[in-house]
């Protein structure tokens, strides 16, 4: 990542820095400059003009800080229910081989579940869910549907991710 090396290069010149300079508040300076820049910590001021704006910045930034430590946690998978719909293609067709009576219309209830969110972001995008479902169970597990331009891409690429604990998270409390 272009961003992430930048910031090494930045710390090493901050370190040579460190090296030549004789003044003690200078090299105390540069030390909390690369401490800063490598630490990994982040100050994030949030504003707003109401009290109610302001709670519901706060909310977003929590949970946005959450989703992000569940990302390093457990790494991510496509969002956007691209991830259900393609494990929904794999739960049918195996429900259907191994899978009778009961045990078989559990799967198929369970199947359609887990593709709702796709096809509910599908369709208030205007277009067809249960098309769009079925087209993406067919592709890369990486392919997903971008609602916001009303394409077919690579997720990842995209950025259009999920925590994969929120994603696992989803199925163990919902089943």
């Amino acid at each position: 990542d272009k961003t992430l090396e930048d910031v090494r290069i930045q710390c090493e010149n901050l370190r040579r820095q460190l090296a030549f300079s004789d003044d003690l508040f200078e090299k105390e300076r540069l030390k909390a400059r690369i401490a800063r820049l490598s630490g990994g910590v982040a100050i994030i001021k949030i504003g707003a003009i109401t009290e109610t704006e302001l709670k519901e910045k706060k909310l977003r930034l929590e949970d946005a800080i959450n989703a992000t430590r569940a990302a390093v946690e457990e790494g991510i998978v496509p969002g956007g229910g691209t991830t259900f719909a393609h494990l929904s293609e794999n739960l049918r067709s195996w429900a259907k081989s191994n899978l009778q009576e009961e045990e078989l219309l559990g799967a198929i209830i369970i199947t359609n579940t887990v593709e709702k969110p796709l096809k509910r972001i599908v369709r208030n995008a205007g277009k067809n869910g249960t098309l769009v479902s079925d087209l993406i169970a067919h592709e890369n597990f990486e392919i997903g549907y971008d609602a916001l331009n009303d394409t077919f891409v690579d997720m990842f690429h995209t950025g259009i991710v999920d925590p994969a604990k929120v994603a696992c998270s989803t199925i163990h409390n919902e089943f």
